[in-house]
């Protein structure tokens, strides 16, 4: 009895003391996993009650060999870039649909030809157009009203404009009876005509690139010709935008008198009759660049001649540097709400995308990776 009592009471203490010691694991094992869970709602909670800020989609280029691009997406308050675009992905261009719900770019794939796709950027999906696309521009651009997209391309060693009707899957191109382009096409505010930067000739003396405009119903019809295409400013051009309003050209260019940077208003509804206005200069510079009016339309930023920002106020025509650092300035771009600009700054190095407060000058690097982080694009709000 007493043995076997001993025994028993000698078991059971090791059975209770390996009990104890599941529990204590167990415990412990919860413990982990609750504290893993309140961090997760911690982050999530925090990334949340951050501010949203503007959207950017930018291209990244690796240093590898060969090299290959991608698409990632940025909220610049938090500065946490996510990739967009697949691993065999190696992207030419991209640019945002006017709605800011959709991307549309140009991907190669190891042995096979270009193709565009365009992408539900909050879905991430993406749905390839047909593979007879071949763009060769570095932009693509979107119409005001989202149902097509123009871009640059090349037949037989000649510069063709190529439109895409996103709705209807239906391609059409036209060739550039004029001369060479010299811009990737761009569209006139109501999305009925394109206007683009070409020369004045395919000769070996071309001249200055200009800017013209062609309607949309020849390109659709295929009926374009010479009398079709016209001359929308009869002054040289190598850079161009438009107001957001959609009333005002902004340009970079050269006048009888100087050259420098200019605003012309649109003083009709059809831009093929040519109605702009005589050219009011701005800004002198002698610096090649695009520039590009603020939301409110009340400044124009600009890469200048000693390739720093400049922002000049529309009224009073006074101009001040916001960024001054040597490093190359490309790509200027200003965010949705007006309160900041966003660039790209390159050396022979590397290069990457920046943001810097239009008021107090304060500068902001958004990217930090290895590799080469360029045209960023705004996503429209």
């Amino acid at each position: 009895m007493v043995s076997y009592s001993g025994y028993w009471y000698a078991s059971s203490t090791a059975d209770a003391q390996q009990t104890n010691s599941n529990n204590w694991l167990l415990r412990l094992v919860l413990m982990l996993l609750f504290t893993l869970l309140g961090l997760v709602i911690t982050v999530l909670v925090i990334g949340h009650a951050l501010p949203q800020g503007v959207q950017i989609a930018y291209e990244s280029t690796t240093l590898t060999t060969p090299p290959q691009r991608h698409i990632y997406l940025m909220d610049v308050m938090r500065a946490l870039p996510a990739r967009l675009s697949a691993n065999n992905d190696n992207i030419l261009s991209m640019n945002w649909s006017p709605d800011g719900s959709q991307l549309v770019f140009v991907a190669a794939r190891s042995n096979a030809p270009a193709r565009l796709y365009v992408m539900d950027v909050n879905q991430r999906l993406r749905t390839p157009l047909p593979d007879n696309i071949l763009p060769i521009s570095n932009t693509i651009n979107w119409s005001p009203d989202g149902h097509a997209v123009a871009f640059m391309a090349s037949s037989n060693g000649r510069s063709r404009i190529g439109i895409f009707d996103v709705e209807d899957d239906k391609l059409q191109v036209m060739d550039i009876s004029n001369g060479g382009l010299y811009s990737v096409p761009d569209w006139a505010p109501n999305s009925e005509a394109l206007v683009y930067l070409a020369y004045q000739s395919f000769s070996s003396n071309p001249g200055r690139p200009m800017l013209w405009t062609v309607p949309i119903g020849c390109v659709e019809t295929q009926t374009c010709n010479k009398s079709s295409i016209r001359l929308l400013s009869p002054f040289n051009m190598y850079g161009y935008s438009w107001s957001p309003d959609g009333t005002t050209l902004i340009f970079n260019g050269v006048t009888p008198t100087e050259a420098g940077i200019y605003t012309a208003k649109l003083t009709c509804a059809d831009i093929t009759e040519g109605c702009l206005s005589t050219p009011e200069p701005l800004w002198s510079t002698s610096a090649h660049t695009r520039p590009v009016m603020s939301p409110d339309g009340k400044l124009v930023a600009l890469r200048d001649d000693h390739n720093v920002i400049t922002v000049i106020d529309v009224e009073s025509r006074d101009a001040r540097q916001v960024v001054t650092q040597s490093d190359i300035k490309d790509d200027v771009v200003w965010g949705t709400d007006g309160t900041e600009i966003i660039y790209e700054a390159h050396n022979r190095v590397t290069a990457d995308v920046f943001a810097v407060n239009v008021e107090n000058g304060t500068e902001r690097r958004l990217t930090h990776s290895t590799n080469e982080d360029r045209r960023p694009k705004v996503r429209p709000s």
